[in-house]
């Protein structure tokens, strides 16, 4: 399936040369994530394409730990206050207008939800992000807010991405 949608995202114009950084979550696994990139980048025709790692130990992946939820949530809705994102023209896909109206309703079920602490003196409340309740995914949600804010960490933190910008002429 990831394979499948690269090659659709290579046939578009826009992204034939493009050069995409891809962010997985390795809450799970480092080593999924290790084996995505490994099959990406085995496969011809697909481009360049960077499965990034924000790892000390350079491990593939990104975490989204609850602090982090909590950072890419708000990161997405300053963005969509100031109007920053907009949706694009042509939905690349097997079936556009469905995951379009899946992605709108997975947007609309995401939440902030606190949780008591079970001893109020000495507890905390604590809280977590998502969509998942009454057997919902969401996944689009999740996959949105990943780009959203792994890209601006990048762009704004990363050396590896500022060499490739001015090796490409995307910035001096």
């Amino acid at each position: 399936m990831i394979i499948n949608h690269f090659q659709e995202l290579r046939k578009h114009p826009q992204y034939r040369d493009a050069y995409i950084y891809a962010y997985i979550e390795a809450n799970m696994s480092y080593i999924d994530a290790g084996r995505i990139s490994d099959l990406l980048h085995s496969q011809k025709g697909l481009g360049e394409i960077e499965v990034v790692s924000f790892d000390k130990d350079k491990r593939y992946g990104v975490w989204t730990t609850p602090e982090r939820k909590h950072e890419m949530a708000v990161h997405a809705q300053q963005l969509l206050a100031t109007r920053s994102v907009r949706l694009a023209q042509d939905i690349i896909g097997q079936n556009p207008e469905e995951t379009l109206s899946m992605f709108f309703d997975q947007l609309n079920n995401y939440r902030k939800e606190i949780k008591n602490p079970a001893d109020y003196i000495h507890g905390k409340f604590t809280f977590s992000y998502g969509g998942k309740s009454s057997g919902k995914k969401d996944d689009l949600a999740m996959a949105w807010q990943l780009a959203l804010y792994w890209s601006y960490v990048m762009m704004t933190s990363s050396q590896t991405y500022n060499q490739t910008a001015i090796a490409r002429g995307w910035r001096e």
